[in-house]
This record gives C-alpha cells, structure tokens and sequence, in this order.
C-alpha cells in the first residue's frame, strides 16, 4: 500500500476500546425509558449519527432526552475506555513521516473533546457528529477535512472498525484500511472490501512503511 499525506480514523471501536462503556450506557437508557431494545440491535448502527439511530429504532420522539442520558453516562463513566495498543507508537511513526492525523467520529464534540484529552491523542483536526447536519457515511464531513487541509481524496485514507466507516470511505473517494481488533469490529463478509486488514493499530506501521 502506497504511503498517504494524511490518514484519518474513526474513534470508537478503532483508536479506543468504548464499547463496555457503550453497552452499560445504553442498558442505562432502556432502564430509565423503559426500554426492551437489546444492545445488539443498538450496535448494528453504531457508527452513523445518533439521531439516525434512533429513527432505525423507533425513537425518533424521544431522540433529544434519549441522547443525553446516553451520552452524559459516557462522559461520567470514560475511566473505563482504554485505548488501544500500539496508538501513541503509530502516531509517533507517523509524525515522524510528516503525514498529518485526523479524526471522523460520529460521537458527539463534547464527548469526543473529552477523550482525546484524556488519552493525549494528537490530531490536526478532530470532526465530530455535531458538526454537520449530516454524518458518516455521507462524505461532507470527509470534503470539509480536505477543504481545511488543503489535499485531495488520493492523498487520503481512512481507518475504521465499521461497515459504516467503509461506506464512508467509498463515499468519499478515499483508501481505506479495516481495523480488525476491536471487539464489535466487523464488515460483512459478503462486501468485497479491496483494501488491507490491521488487526492491531502497529500493523499500520508495516504497510504503511511507516
């Protein structure tokens, strides 16, 4: 694989280890709402923004009140997420290359905001869910990245854990890596997906030829 000028990832499931926090966080909202939705149904569209979610799952009327408990749990409870191995040595690498790091998430900027913070992420731009009226995987969020930055979509890839994030990339024109090593990672198999794996975030290193 050719080495990019810049490389953005997904959040959630790719750079962090959330999804504990996301599966008590939503187990909160069907206790306070009384709410009989499982957390896999809820899975199934993580990734898109929160509001689609809700209307994939009936909750279109209770989306605004629904997402703040959600997210308010996230943010009290983020002593749980761990990143994942082998992050500060990619981004090390990386900078030493002089390619410049972003991040797409569909997580809110508060939230989001707080995370990076707490790992010590260094990005050069952070894109978050609330940003836009509109979310991955359309490609706005994508186009106002190399708007901001000056580059075009053969200059870029994406890294996510997703069938989302995949979407996303298609979308948008750019090369796009799976990351493997999450816990809910998962593209179906049935999508001829004609890029590279990394089942842990070092083996970027490697094709990258960073």
């Amino acid at each position: 694989m050719r080495r990019p000028k810049h490389i953005s990832f997904d959040l959630d499931g790719t750079l962090i280890n959330s999804f504990p926090v996301m599966r008590a966080a939503w187990e909160n909202v069907c206790q306070v709402f009384s709410l009989t939705i499982p957390f896999e149904s809820y899975r199934l569209y993580i990734g898109v923004p929160f509001d689609v979610i809700m209307s994939k799952l009936g909750l279109t009327e209770s989306c605004e009140d629904i997402k703040k408990i959600y997210f308010d749990y996230t943010y009290k409870n983020a002593h749980d997420i761990v990143l994942f191995n082998g992050q500060k040595e990619l981004f090390s690498s990386l900078r030493k290359c002089g390619i410049s790091i972003s991040i797409i998430t569909s997580k809110p900027r508060g939230n989001a905001e707080h995370l990076i913070a707490k790992f010590g992420i260094d990005v050069d731009i952070l894109i978050c869910g609330d940003d836009f009226p509109v979310g991955k995987p359309n490609p706005l969020p994508m186009m106002k990245l190399h708007q901001n930055l000056n580059i075009d979509s053969s200059e870029t890839l994406y890294v996510g854990d997703m069938l989302s994030d995949f979407q996303f990339a298609v979308n948008s024109g750019v090369d796009f890596v799976f990351f493997s090593g999450g816990e809910y990672s998962d593209i179906n198999e049935l999508v001829l997906n004609p890029k590279a794996t990394a089942t842990n975030l070092l083996e970027l290193v490697d094709l990258l030829h960073v």
